[in-house]
């Protein structure tokens, strides 16, 4: 089996993947392959969900098929229509044209990654169908708060217990990656990047239909903002001791779960600051500060004592960001 993708793959998960690369790539090749492949795969079906097309067509049923071919042998495959979808993105248009790729790839992995990869795209397309069933009667209220817990597993949170058992492996070094208490904290490290999400990108979102939380307009809608943040920070709060769960010389897997972790404490900071999310406005950490937090992260990432610190700094600010808008009364 080979140790990476091709040459061609690689460089759609480049295009695809944005900030998510910078971890993957610094990742042992013993991880990176299993990794970067279920998330191509993951994406292909996040690009089924999300894109335009000229044809009345069922997401929902193309997702099914998806599904069911990545669990298929190669032989019972039925061939699925994905040229109807048009994303806007180029790298996502020639990841569809290479799903077939995707799914050779994935018929060449050992047995072991090959189960955790099914199970975890599985997961998260589980996820997209049930977000199609949210959404197709739009509605300003937003989702209950077990709801948005339920979403931000199905769509993030459970990636955590997969990059555990993937990095782990049999290193029995890693054995506490799979203990019950790392793996929930592994999950609320998935849903807190989810939340990210979701609190940055609330008025694109509602834009097109979706509202995890209430109308920008909507009386209520600070309340919950500010509730949801601090549930993101209690994700944090856990997600910022996993790479301690890596000793101090598995330099590249802390790097590759450090850098997700600053850079989402550091754009909840931002947004809190600047009042909350707003029309038109994106709020996204400069490419300026991301050079700097990779310089930042090899210079701490030995030492346990360093990358507390920073990781705790960062959870502060973003604290007081938080509570300074809750008191301005967004």
């Amino acid at each position: 089996m080979p140790q990476q993708l091709s040459q061609t793959l690689n460089l759609i998960l480049k295009q695809t993947s944005r900030a998510f690369y910078l971890s993957l790539v610094v990742l042992p090749s013993r991880s990176r392959r299993p990794l970067s492949l279920a998330y191509l795969l993951a994406r292909a079906a996040d690009t089924v969900a999300d894109s335009e097309t000229g044809l009345e067509v069922d997401r929902s049923e193309t997702l099914r098929q998806l599904k069911h071919a990545i669990h298929s042998e190669p032989g019972e495959r039925i061939p699925i229509d994905l040229a109807r979808f048009v994303p806007e993105h180029s790298g996502e248009r020639q990841l569809l044209c290479h799903v077939p790729e995707l799914l050779a790839e994935l018929d060449g992995t050992p047995e072991d990654q090959k189960r955790a990869i099914k199970g975890v795209v599985s997961t998260l397309i589980d996820g997209m169908l049930w977000d199609q069933e949210l959404f197709a009667r739009p509605s300003s209220d937003g989702l209950s708060d077990s709801d948005l817990d339920r979403y931000t597993y199905f769509v993030a949170g459970c990636v955590g217990p997969f990059w555990s058992e993937i990095c782990a492996g049999d290193d029995q070094r890693l054995e506490s990656l799979k203990s019950a208490p790392n793996l929930e904290m592994a999950i609320e490290f998935g849903k807190a990047l989810q939340w990210v999400n979701i609190l940055r990108d609330i008025p694109k979102d509602q834009e097109n239909g979706r509202c995890y939380l209430p109308h920008l307009s909507a009386s209520n809608f600070g309340q919950r903002f500010v509730s949801s943040g601090q549930r993101a920070l209690r994700a944090f709060s856990q997600a910022v001791q996993y790479p301690l769960l890596f000793p101090p010389s598995y330099t590249r897997d802390r790097f590759a779960v450090f850098l997700p972790l600053v850079l989402g404490l550091r754009t909840l900071a931002c947004l809190f600051s600047d009042g909350g999310p707003r029309r038109n406005v994106r709020v996204k950490v400069k490419r300026a500060e991301v050079f700097f937090w990779l310089a930042v992260g090899s210079l701490v990432i030995h030492h346990n004592g360093l990358l507390k610190f920073v990781l705790s700094r960062l959870q502060k600010r973003a604290h007081e960001a938080l509570h300074a808008l809750e008191l301005s009364g967004v």
